[in-house]
């Protein structure tokens, strides 16, 4: 098995290999790499066309050059790891950036961080208003 992302282990591989083939859009981008890039599902290409040439799929998984193409439903599993180091945005863009893609990652990262502020801050609030502090 080739792996061209070394930070990515096998049985995360595996997962994002299952969601891939679930994934409508990633299915089309799929198709897409296999038979060419002028199809009926355009549309879903968009976000991706204007790189096609960088995307190949290895294993079950789409990769852009060494980054992996990320399925919507791991996104979400994907911005925790990413937030893990409680890097800032501009670090969590970078590491980010380093293994995985999916359009608009790194709106995403942002927003995840923001809302993961301001639950933090919401709790110690409440602390503060508990007087649990």
């Amino acid at each position: 098995m080739i792996r061209i992302n070394a930070q990515v282990s096998d049985p995360m591989w595996e997962k994002i290999a299952i969601h891939t083939k679930e994934d409508e859009e990633l299915k089309d981008v799929l198709n897409a790499v296999h038979f060419g890039w002028e199809s009926e599902h355009a549309q879903s290409l968009k976000p991706y066309y204007h790189f096609r040439g960088d995307i190949t799929e290895i294993d079950g998984v789409l990769v852009k050059g060494p980054k992996v193409i990320i399925p919507k439903t791991q996104q979400g599993d994907m911005l925790k790891k990413i937030h893990e180091g409680h890097l800032g945005i501009e670090k969590c863009q970078a590491r980010a950036r380093q293994v995985m893609y999916w359009p608009n990652i790194n709106n995403d990262i942002e927003n995840h961080r923001t809302m993961r502020y301001m639950s933090e801050t919401q709790v110690q609030a409440g602390k503060r208003a508990s007087g649990t502090t």
